[in-house]
């Protein structure tokens, strides 16, 4: 899914115009992006999953660390993909 189509199907489900779908859309992520890097955890609906941030060693240089943002699907969301594959 693009985000065009990501805007569009949320407005179409929230009965709201893409403008103003997107710009909401724009503000989630720019809340989400932030609490990352504030806390390093961000909790979602707990049939969703979280964000948590991680110190890994570069690439080319073990000793020096840098932060990934890691997703981690709750176990209802990764059942839905399991069954999928079944």
């Amino acid at each position: 899914m693009t985000w065009t189509e990501l805007v569009a199907e949320t407005a179409r489900r929230c009965g709201g115009t893409p403008e103003r779908t997107e710009e909401i859309l724009d503000a989630f992520l720019d809340a989400l992006s932030a609490g990352m890097e504030k806390e390093r955890l961000l909790l979602l609906p707990p049939d969703f999953g979280y964000f948590e941030v991680r110190r890994v060693p570069a690439a080319g240089n073990p000793e020096r660390l840098r932060s990934v943002p890691v997703f981690r699907p709750s176990n209802q969301l990764r059942s839905r993909f399991l069954r999928d594959a079944e």
